[in-house]
């Protein structure tokens, strides 16, 4: 899926890149960086493909020696002027490598033009990931159509995970309420 900067959350994207927290393209890949990384991250991206999941997995695996933990989820977000909505694999793992080089092993390996490759966030910075619980597809479907998220990820279990700017958090909360 490629994902157009300046529709990320519905920022600007002059507003949107930082020194400490970015988004900027490099190689024709979004590289979405919610914080510093610290000597040990938990990284994250999606697929919607089997065999580019394997590719990931193994790939991870031989370079950068970590176990991917995968679940389906229901991904909500903008793309062709309106919220879509796929079946998809969050793929997880953790890692002592920097993000750099996870990100570019992920990005090789990956079936997405312009995959979301994300990293742990900071309490406090200018980026938020959290969980919403318990949660709907209706909620993730409003989140994603008030572009205050960039992505809604809908668990199995009715947990949604979503990821946003820390001034798109504070404009959600209105839905969650």
């Amino acid at each position: 899926k490629n994902f157009a900067l300046p529709e990320i959350c519905g920022v600007e994207i002059l507003s949107f890149i930082r020194p400490a927290a970015f988004a900027v393209a490099n190689r024709g890949r979004l590289i979405l960086s919610l914080a510093m990384t610290s000597v040990r991250s938990t990284i994250i991206t999606t697929t919607d493909n089997p065999e580019a999941e394997q590719h990931i997995v193994t790939a991870v695996r031989n370079s950068l020696q970590a176990e991917v933990r995968a679940e389906t989820i229901m991904s909500y977000y903008w793309w062709d002027g309106k919220v879509q909505n796929d079946a998809e694999r969050r793929l997880s793992f953790d890692t002592s490598h920097a993000f750099e080089t996870a990100m570019d092993v992920v990005s090789k390996a990956h079936n997405y033009d312009v995959p979301m490759i994300i990293t742990a966030v900071s309490e406090g910075g200018e980026h938020w990931k959290g969980t919403i619980a318990p949660a709907t597809a209706e909620l993730a479907a409003a989140l994603a159509g008030s572009r205050l998220v960039a992505c809604a990820q809908l668990d199995a279990d009715g947990s949604l995970a979503v990821k946003t700017t820390a001034e798109a958090k504070v404009r959600s909360e209105i839905f969650i309420e």
